[in-house]
């Protein structure tokens, strides 16, 4: 039995981080809200407003204080898919190196991984990465950030093999939950804590979906309470799972029959909602409520008989614009989403029209990121290197250019952009590159054998100056900071 006074001497106050008001779930849009939960029976100590309406004991306030700002000081998490925000930008870098040493970046550390594409995800002090096990198993498996030291694995039975072997996946996570989707379909929610299952679904045999050729490559997209995936199968082309238990919240019905291909779905805000991109075959776009799954537009971005295979996801613009770029040939598109008028409504509420198509970019697998009002993207599938273009559609520079040493494509490699940096993979050797992310003209920093050829094709995970690359055997974790590269000036 607890002594009589335990209640007394417990602490009145513990310190949290909750969710940003009216947002997601805490780790997406916007940086957590720090507060202090009250016990049961007294008040919230919010932080924000600065208002405290008990007295509470000044030395161990000012405890709580620092320990509020050194979590607001952490770097935001990688938590899914391109990010935070699911652009492929880290938004609050600094201090990160403009050159590095001959060797490159420090590596901290390294670990053998078994094959795979898909990229990592970074949540507080742990990195998660999907991987397969000899043709027979998924294994999801999570390091430490500080060290690499694995902390739990989860694998599932996953016989077979597909063309170009391994997972394609990046897993997602909430700090309480880990989502995971195999290169066969299945769909993994395990616990943050020690991967053990919490629930498990078929992206294909419970939505009636074919495997596409090189098999499942979507990854899940985080919102609230939801997990969100597309199945493109008969039975749905979006779905939206609750993440703690696995139900189902709503359904996006396929309306054209449409199957799946290798992109994932990315969250847009605009008309004052979230509207979910979905990708299908023959470069078909869906925009479905984030809340409720309702479809509230589509259109066909590429020319019927004009597309072949689509991997790279939409990426938002602002204002209602949406750049989509591919390979085969295809290039680039502007699409514009405007609201329709009551006498032009037929069913949707929205109207989507093309602003520009052109070459200016095609990229056949890594995202193009949009940073200070400029495109960035590899367009090795149309003969350029990374390119820089405008909103409306020119090109600005071109890696591949000129007579330079520093001339470069870049194969089928992912790009990151950080702190006004492009880190970028040459897919087909695995150098590691860093260039200024400007328009005016292409500035390579650095270049250096990094991943193992020929085929580093995984997106990139950055935080707190550490960035995260895998390729077929390995996965390294780096600092790319100036104070731990040696530069002079480390806050430049």
């Amino acid at each position: 039995m607890p002594p009589r006074n335990a209640a007394r001497n417990a602490p009145k106050y513990e310190f949290r981080i909750s969710p940003a008001a009216g947002g997601p779930a805490q780790h997406f849009y916007g940086a957590p809200r720090p507060c202090i939960i009250a016990r049961p029976g007294l008040p919230e100590l919010d932080m924000e407003k600065g208002m405290l309406s008990h007295r509470v004991n000044a030395a161990a306030f000012g405890i709580i204080v620092a320990c509020v700002m050194a979590a607001c000081a952490a770097g935001e998490d990688w938590p899914q898919f391109l990010g935070p925000r699911s652009d492929g930008v880290v938004h609050d870098a600094k201090g990160l190196a403009r050159a590095w040493p001959a060797a490159g970046p420090k590596i901290l550390w390294q670990q053998p991984v078994g094959p795979g594409y898909g990229g990592a995800a970074i949540c507080g002090e742990s990195v998660f990465l999907l991987d397969r096990e000899d043709d027979k198993a998924d294994s999801l498996r999570r390091f430490n950030l500080a060290d690499g030291k694995e902390v739990w694995h989860y694998s599932y039975a996953a016989p077979g093999r597909t063309d170009y072997n391994g997972s394609r996946s990046t897993p997602a996570t909430d700090g309480d939950r880990v989502f995971g989707i195999g290169p066969f379909g299945q769909i993994s929610a395990v616990k943050f804590s020690d991967g053990s299952l919490v629930w498990k679904k078929n992206l294909l045999a419970d939505w009636d979906a074919n495997k596409p050729q090189w098999a499942v490559s979507t990854s899940p997209l985080l919102y609230g309470d939801y997990v969100i995936v597309m199945p493109w199968g008969k039975k749905a082309a979006l779905v939206a799972y609750e993440k703690a238990t696995g139900e189902v919240a709503w359904v996006t019905p396929n309306l054209k029959g449409v199957e799946e291909e290798y992109e994932s779905p990315i969250l847009m805000k605009f008309d004052g909602r979230d509207i979910v991109l979905a990708l299908g075959m023959q470069g078909y776009l869906v925009g479905v409520d984030a809340q409720t799954g309702e479809q509230l537009f589509d259109h066909l971005v590429y020319p019927v008989g004009k597309s072949w295979w689509d991997v790279p996801s939409p990426l938002p613009i602002g204002d209602g614009r949406i750049f989509f770029t591919c390979g085969y040939g295809r290039g680039s598109v502007m699409l514009k989403v405007a609201r329709l008028t009551d006498q032009e409504k037929r069913g949707q509420q929205y109207k989507v029209t093309q602003l520009w198509a052109n070459k200016t970019m095609g990229s056949k697998c890594a995202q193009a990121l949009l940073w200070d009002g400029y495109i960035y993207g590899n367009s090795f599938d149309v003969g350029g290197g990374l390119r820089c273009i405008t909103l409306d559609g020119q090109i600005k520079w071109d890696s591949f250019e000129g007579r330079g040493k520093n001339k470069a494509k870049f194969d089928l490699g992912y790009l990151l952009i950080a702190d006004g940096l492009i880190y970028i993979i040459q897919g087909v050797n695995g150098k590691l590159c860093m260039a200024e992310a400007a328009p005016a003209g292409y500035k390579e920093l650095g270049r250096v054998p990094m991943l193992a050829p020929p085929e580093a094709w995984a997106p990139l995970a950055f935080k707190d100056g550490k960035l995260v690359i895998r390729d077929m055997h390995n996965i390294f974790c780096l600092d790319v900071t100036a104070a731990g590269n040696g530069e002079a000036d480390a806050g430049k």
